[in-house]
C-alpha cells in the first residue's frame, strides 16, 4: 500500500502540469545520451508517447552529428569543421541525408513500437525548412560547401499532424530556392519551429546537466534563469564555448513567442518527464520574468 500511496502522489503532483499543458505543443531536439544509448533512447521515446497519451503535442527535432562522423570515416572521407560547421561537399551532403533517414526512421519505428503514433519529416523535401547558402562574416574566401542558413519554417503539415495526436519526426535539412538541400543546425532549426509554432516549451536534450554556475561542481546547476541573468553568465564567461550557440538559440526563441526553454541531461533516464511534470526538475529552464 504503501508503494501504491507514493505513486498516487507522484500523479497528484503531476497533475497542475497536465491540465496546463494539455493541447500545448513542446518541441525536442533529441540528441547527446538521449541518442545514443538504447536505455536512454527507450525511455525517452517512452516519455514522449506519455506526454502524448496526457494530452500534449510533442514535435521531436533530431541530429546526429557523431554518427554522421562515424561513416565519413566508415567511407574514408575527412571530416572538417569551420567555426563548429561542418563543411558539407557533395558527397558528404548524401552521407548525412543517408544517417538522418535511418537515424530517423529508428525514432518513428520506437514510438510506434511502444504504443504512439508518428511520421517522419524531411525537412528539405517536405518543405518545413527553407534556407540559403551560408557563409562567414567576414571570410567571403572560405566556402562551407551545401551549409544552409535558415530562412523560412513552414509549419503547416506539422499543426496538422499535431492535431490529430500524430507525433511529427524531423530532420534538419531545409530545401534552397536553387532546388538544392542544405544541412542546417539542428538546434538552430528546432528553435525556429519552437519559434514558428510559437510553442509552450522548448527543451533540448544533450549530454549536460544544464547551466552549471561553477563547471567542475555538478551540484551548481541553476535551475531556473532569466535572459538578464543569462546575458550576465555570458558576460563573465560562466556561458561560453559550445554551450554558447543553444543559450543563444534559446534566448532568441524566448524573444519570438516561447514561453519557456530547458536545457537538460539526456544522460538521465526520464529526464524529460522528471523536467515537464514535476516542481524541481532536473535541468536549467530559461523563462521571462512577467513581474
Amino acid at each position: 500500500m504503501q508503494e501504491a500511496y507514493k505513486k498516487a502522489q507522484v500523479l497528484i503532483e503531476a497533475l497542475p502540469y497536465f491540465q496546463q499543458f494539455d493541447e500545448k505543443i513542446v518541441v525536442v531536439k533529441l540528441g547527446g545520451n538521449a541518442m545514443n544509448e538504447s536505455s536512454l533512447f527507450d525511455d525517452t521515446l517512452q516519455d514522449i508517447v506519455f506526454m502524448e497519451q496526457v494530452g500534449i503535442r510533442p514535435v521531436l527535432v533530431h541530429g546526429g552529428g557523431p554518427y554522421i562522423s562515424e561513416k565519413l570515416k566508415e567511407h574514408d572521407v575527412p571530416t572538417k569543421f569551420i567555426e563548429g560547421l561542418r563543411v558539407t561537399d557533395e558527397h558528404t551532403l548524401k552521407v548525412v541525408d543517408e544517417v538522418f533517414a535511418e537515424i530517423n526512421a529508428s525514432i518513428h519505428d520506437t514510438l510506434i513500437a511502444k504504443g504512439g503514433r508518428a511520421t517522419s519529416i524531411h525537412g528539405a523535401k517536405d518543405r518545413v525548412f527553407f534556407a540559403e547558402k551560408k557563409t562567414l562574416e567576414g571570410r567571403p574566401d572560405i566556402d562551407l560547401g551545401f551549409v544552409g542558413k535558415l530562412s523560412q519554417v513552414d509549419v503547416q503539415k506539422i499543426l496538422e499532424l499535431t492535431k490529430q495526436g500524430i507525433v511529427p519526426v524531423v530532420s534538419p535539412l531545409a530545401f534552397g530556392k536553387d532546388d538544392q538541400a542544405y544541412n542546417v543546425n539542428a538546434d538552430t532549426a528546432a528553435a525556429q519551429l519552437a519559434e514558428s509554432l510559437k510553442a509552450e516549451k522548448l527543451v533540448f536534450m544533450s549530454n549536460i546537466s544544464g547551466i552549471l554556475r561553477n563547471p567542475s561542481d555538478p551540484e551548481s546547476l541553476l535551475t531556473s534563469l532569466t535572459p538578464s541573468q543569462v546575458k550576465e553568465l555570458i558576460g563573465s564567461g560562466v556561458i561560453g564555448g559550445g554551450m554558447l550557440p543553444k543559450v543563444e538559440a534559446s534566448l532568441h526563441a524566448l524573444d519570438n513567442g516561447v514561453h519557456k526553454v530547458h536545457i537538460i541531461d539526456g544522460r538521465k533516464h526520464h529526464s524529460l518527464l522528471l523536467e515537464i511534470f514535476t516542481h524541481q526538475g532536473v535541468g536549467t529552464q530559461f523563462f521571462i520574468n512577467e513581474h
